[in-house]
C-alpha cells in the first residue's frame, strides 16, 4: 500500500502525488494525506467513519486467551473461502 502525499505550493496551490520526491521541489511543505479523507472544494473531510472508532462501546473485561483464539481462527477460516481452489502471485494493486 502506497500512501498519498499532498503539499502546498508557494502560490497557495495544493498538489497531490504518490511519492514525496515529486513534491519536494515544488512544495515547501508537504505531508502524508490522511486515510479515510477526501479533499473537495478546498475542504478536507472524513468520508469513512468506522464503528470501531467510537471507544465508548469497548468491553470492560479482559477476554480469555481461548476466546481470542477461537475468534481469530473463525475469522481466518471465513476469509479463506474463495471462488478458486488456490491462487499464486495474485495482486490487488491499482496497477493490476
Amino acid at each position: 500500500v502506497v500512501p498519498l502525499y499532498w503539499g502546498w505550493g508557494r502560490d497557495g496551490s495544493v498538489w497531490f502525488a504518490s511519492e514525496m520526491k515529486a513534491l519536494s521541489d515544488v512544495c515547501p511543505r508537504f505531508e502524508q494525506f490522511p486515510p479515510g479523507h477526501v479533499y473537495a472544494g478546498g475542504e478536507l473531510r472524513r468520508y469513512y467513519e468506522p464503528e470501531w472508532r467510537e471507544t465508548k462501546d469497548l468491553p470492560s473485561n479482559e477476554p480469555s486467551a481461548e476466546a481470542l483464539r477461537e475468534t481469530f481462527e473463525r475469522e481466518v477460516v471465513k476469509r479463506l473461502m474463495s471462488d478458486v481452489p488456490f491462487g499464486v502471485l495474485l495482486s490487488g494493486g491499482l496497477d493490476s
